[in-house]
């Protein structure tokens, strides 16, 4: 059984007539049948499947030169007016797709068929065909010139479709193939469009489906409009996800981005992979953000909602913007005139022996890779944890005085160490904690430039994400050099279990891995492996101990009695809700809930 599809190529040919012949690289896939040509690449696991080709009117090496050539003769021989499509452009060239069910004939015999049919229908025209079976079906692709040697363009009308449908039916019976009776002969209905053109469709339950939407007014478009498709819905709604998020992390991190590439950097230490420039080094046209667990990229000028922000997003328009920014900065200090004196630099925060009162409101010490000192204004989110800080330990210092409280300091590291804890049920105990913890929350917001409460719940969403990635990419690279290693073992007894290693073969070509022919090569790639494993295991250990800072910061703020108290409660209520409905839907997958308090000294890293 075949099924066939045409559409007209306007500009130039010659991109359709490499897309025929060319080979097409993929992804491996399960049941590839006998006669199906590929190799694999063992670094990428890419696979690339070899295309049949074959030509009518022409020959390999010359076809976009009779393709070039029958157009200049049709040119010169007729002096009409050249005849335009619909949206004011020439019809150069057709492609006509003809479909195979599954691998019901192999791809020689595919390309025979097609080859025949073009024969019959396209004697004519400069065709070449290309059989592919890079996917679940095997498929020709049928490019031919719309100019033919007599002199005539070629008419795509009804009849011209009826009768490639004719003759592909015709071959398909001729080689044993199944033929859809029911719709060998199109049943033609009429239906007006949006302007009141009488026109034709074929029916089908997509068609009537979308004829009896469009009739109530609940989509656009006609019959042929291809954003009325279930395909295309689902690709605007993955494409919307990936812009907001994509738009949502450079909104986090423009604040504190002093360049463009230093943007850049900072989405790749999040997970993101960026194509930004050419080998050269100069800028690519458009830059491309793929963010972790997204299966394509988007480019900057379709980052935001409107026109004004998918401009706002251009790479242009963003370093123009953080230059501007990073020049009022420059100016600020300038106009500061480093002005240091008063204020104190604290490397860390150790309670109770920093003086609290020493620690300004409204100005920090920043040291720079010179080891000079700037002045640097605090944010909101610093002010108000000084200011609870300040409350805590006013009540603390009216309960007990320094000694004592050095004295339940030391106390509690020795219950910390026994696991007996007396102290920490009295008040006192309770201070120090959350002391303790507003001052690590301090240290936190200061080497990070934390400037709002939103801010640490936004990036400790995305570094969750990141971290839930990572490890299941880690599950992934446990169970290859598991399967490894059984392959290494298994390789030299080769004869006796031959099954078992080519199911090994395929499970590791699966996982994007190429068989290999000595223990060797295996013993080499599982190294490579192995460091990739340990690489991402220190990078799961930075993320969590970021991930438990985070958390600190989100508990600390939601506890302040300041006039901003009610915000900050919506929000943590916000974060708790969204890490809770995080962690149901990756039980709902089986995927590891994440928790970020629990270590696991065998791996160094929480499942």
């Amino acid at each position: 059984m075949a099924i066939t599809h045409i559409h007209a190529i306007t500009g130039s040919p010659n991109r359709a007539i490499n897309y025929a012949v060319g080979h097409k690289a993929d992804k491996y896939r399960d049941g590839i049948i006998a006669g199906v040509n590929y190799a694999m690449n063992d670094k990428t696991g890419e696979v690339t499947y070899e295309t049949i080709r074959s030509y009518v009117n022409t020959n390999c090496g010359f076809v976009q030169e009779s393709f070039a050539r029958s157009e200049v003769y049709y040119k010169a021989t007729n002096s009409k007016v050249l005849s335009l499509n619909k949206d004011g452009e020439e019809n150069v060239a057709w492609h006509l797709i003809q479909s195979f069910e599954g691998y019901e004939v192999d791809p020689i015999t595919a390309n025979e068929i097609g080859r025949r049919l073009a024969e019959e229908l396209f004697s004519k025209y400069p065709c070449v065909i290309g059989t592919h079976t890079n996917t679940e079906d095997i498929h020709n692709h049928i490019v031919f010139s719309a100019y033919g040697d007599d002199g005539r363009k070629y008419n795509d009308c009804l009849d011209t479709y009826r009768a490639i449908r004719h003759v592909s039916d015709k071959l398909c019976r001729e080689y044993g193939l199944k033929v859809l009776e029911h719709t060998q002969d199109m049943m033609l209905y009429k239906y007006k469009d949006k302007d009141g053109v009488t026109r034709y469709y074929e029916p089908t339950e997509r068609k009537n489906a979308i004829i009896a939407t469009s009739e109530k007014g609940e989509i656009p478009g006609g019959i042929d409009d291809y954003m009325n498709t279930p395909q295309f819905l689902t690709a605007t709604q993955e494409k919307a996800h990936i812009r907001d998020i994509v738009k949502c992390d450079i909104d986090i991190l423009l604040p504190i981005a002093v360049s463009y590439d230093d943007l850049l950097d900072r989405l790749r230490d999040l997970g993101y992979t960026i194509r930004d420039k050419k080998k050269d080094g100069g800028w690519l046209k458009h830059v491309s953000f793929k963010p972790p667990n997204a299966d394509k990229p988007i480019r900057d000028g379709y980052i935001g909602n409107t026109d004004v922000e998918r401009d706002f997003y251009r790479r242009e328009n963003l370093t123009k913007y953080i230059e501007d920014r990073q020049a009022e900065i420059e100016a600020q200090r300038s106009a500061d005139v480093t002005d240091v004196q008063g204020l104190s630099y604290f490397e860390s925060y150790s309670y109770p022996d920093v003086d609290v009162n020493s620690i300004d409101d409204d100005y920090r010490l920043k040291k720079s890779s010179d080891d000079n000192y700037e002045r640097v204004e605090r944010s909101p989110v610093e002010q108000d944890t000084i200011g609870e800080i300040r409350r805590l330990d006013a009540e603390m210092k009216d309960a007990l005085n320094l000694s004592q409280i050095n004295a339940l300091i030391e106390q509690q590291r020795h219950e910390d160490i026994s696991g007996r804890h007396g102290a920490a049920k009295r008040r006192e105990a309770v201070l120090v904690k959350e002391i303790q913890d507003n001052f690590r929350a301090l240290e936190f917001m200061e080497r990070n430039d934390i400037y709002s409460f939103q801010q640490i719940n936004d990036m400790y969403s995305n570094s969750l994400r990141n971290y839930t990635a990572s490890i299941h990419e880690m599950e992934r690279l446990e169970y290859t050099v598991e399967q490894m290693n059984t392959m290494i073992d298994l390789m030299p007894k080769e004869e006796q279990i031959g099954d078992r290693v080519a199911k090994l073969n395929a499970d590791l070509a699966k996982h994007g891995l190429n068989t290999v022919d000595s223990i060797d090569s295996m013993k080499e790639r599982l190294i490579n492996t192995e460091s990739k494993m340990d690489s991402l295991k220190e990078q799961l250990l930075q993320t969590k101990e970021r991930l438990i800072d985070y958390e600190n910061c989100i508990g600390v703020i939601s506890k302040m009695a300041t006039d901003d108290r009610a915000m900050y409660a919506d929000i943590s209520s916000s974060f708790i809700s969204t890490k809770e409905q995080m962690e149901r839907q990756a039980e709902a997958t089986k995927q590891p809930v994440v928790e970020c308090k629990a270590k696991k000294p065998d791996r160094g890293y929480d499942r």
